[in-house]
């Protein structure tokens, strides 16, 4: 029975050993030979993890929300143990982050690398990737054909470029028409659809606002609203990249889109303060209080108002495909961030691409952090192999919604000065400073200025 007994004993001992020396505190050399003992805390921090006098020193350029800084406890518990199980791995290995902020953060990455002063790796937004394409390393040899042709195919045409991996595009993400069912039966299909829907929750529920989108100075705006202009066949740029959006049937297009909004204000189902809306999550007050029966968002928003509602509540919530011009067309807006790697060195890359793929891009470590964080996976295999996926309802709606005319927005250069010329546009066409046809036409004027600019430098 002793024997027994000790045997047991002993195999506690050896179990707990290759966790005690990292929970307490475990002794090390440093490089210059000195002995010090190394916490996890003192591994895994907001700004940094790793050794501060490992040899391989990287530089790495992230979102707040997607760092050790995010103010989410679910994403920072996730980051913290997964950055400390794979820097236990790799002691030889320190990375230093740095947040970009702001909505000029592309511009100031993409200044930054163009004068090789830039990151070694960094967080980049997927729709401005072609702008990037010059100045990243290629990562061909660190995958196989396999790990590329299972990710979702806008993901996999975005990554490549002139037949080379040139970024690894982690998350991704979809717009749907939110809606409550104790209000709506049959969600609105059509723009009709919606202003009948609208007109008639008006009058029977005077306190609810029936229909809300972004309509503020924002990229929001755009992902949220374009999908109505490009389910209609329009286009922005051609495939040199020059502006089409005033061109042809492009013209009609858009002004079907923005006299569609100019309607939902005009009947009184959507307020002019959607003008001011400049994210998906900026409705959340508006579901929060039960005074909202329709609106435009983001798949995350799901989780958001879970939390808000509760179990309950969320019952009343469903989603459906944004009503279109006419019933039988289709699209969304699709967006997501990828890592770019600008570092030439054959160390650096080898363990950046380690910590990605452990982290954010690897099947698991794509479904650690999409599930916590709330995004939707760019990996095919990854909605099929993980229940999170595979057998939530919601995931198989957002998929199927992806799926049906996903759209990303083009990364052309002129790109952003499209973006923000029709967010203007949007905003005064609502709030009834503009015309649809005034406010296109300054759109255009503006855009085609940039454009004609950029072509002579």
């Amino acid at each position: 029975m002793k024997d027994v007994k000790l045997i047991g004993f002993l195999l506690i001992i050896l179990m707990l050993l290759p966790f005690s020396g990292f929970a307490g505190g475990q002794k090390e050399k440093s490089a210059q030979g000195a002995v010090t003992t190394v916490t996890a805390s003192d591994l895994v921090t907001p700004t940094h993890i790793g050794r501060k006098d490992a040899p391989i020193s990287i530089t790495m350029s992230l979102q707040p929300h997607y760092s050790l800084q995010t103010s989410n406890p679910v994403r920072r518990k996730y980051l913290q143990e997964a950055y400390a199980e794979w820097i236990k791995k790799h002691p030889d290995v320190q990375v230093t982050f740095q947040m970009e902020a702001g909505t000029g953060a592309m511009g100031k990455l993409l200044t930054a690398v163009r004068s090789g002063t830039g990151p070694d790796v960094a967080q980049v937004d997927s729709f401005v990737l072609p702008r990037f394409y010059d100045y990243l390393e290629p990562l061909d040899s660190y995958f196989t054909p396999y790990e590329i042709s299972d990710l979702l195919p806008y993901v996999k045409k975005g990554m490549i470029h002139d037949g080379h991996i040139k970024a690894l595009w982690f998350t991704t993400d979809t717009r749907v028409l939110y809606y409550r069912k104790d209000l709506i039966s049959t969600p609105p299909r059509t723009w009709k659809d919606v202003i009948a829907i609208g007109k008639k929750l008006k009058a029977e529920h005077p306190d609810i606002i029936p229909f809300l989108y972004p309509a503020g100075r924002n990229e929001a705006t755009i992902i949220c609203l374009m999908p109505l202009f490009w389910a209609q066949g329009g286009k922005l740029v051609d495939s040199t990249g020059k502006p089409v959006f005033n061109v042809g049937k492009n013209r009609e297009y858009m002004l079907n889109l923005l006299n569609f909004l100019k309607q939902t204000v005009e009947t009184g189902i959507t307020p002019k303060r959607v003008a001011t809306i400049t994210s998906e999550a900026q409705q959340n007050q508006d579901v929060a209080a039960n005074r909202v029966a329709m609106f435009i968002g983001g798949n995350w928003q799901v989780s958001q108002i879970k939390s808000l509602l509760g179990d309950k509540g969320i019952k009343n919530w469903d989603i459906a495909l944004l009503p279109q011009k006419s019933a039988d067309i289709a699209a969304t807006g699709v967006g997501g961030w990828t890592w770019g790697v600008f570092t030439k060195d054959p160390k650096k890359q080898a363990a950046i691409v380690s910590m990605l793929n452990y982290v954010y891009f690897g099947s698991y470590g794509m479904y650690g952090w999409c599930s916590h964080a709330g995004y939707m996976p760019t990996r095919e295999n990854v909605y099929k192999e993980y229940t999170f996926y595979s057998s939530n309802p919601w995931m198989k709606k957002f998929v199927n919604i992806m799926k049906q005319g996903g759209t990303p927005r083009p990364g052309f250069p002129i790109y952003p000065t499209i973006s923000s010329e029709l967010q203007v546009a949007i905003s005064s066409v609502v709030v009834g400073n503009s015309t649809p046809e005034k406010a296109l036409d300054t759109a255009w004027k503006n855009v085609m200025e940039a454009y004609n600019n950029m072509k002579k430098k």
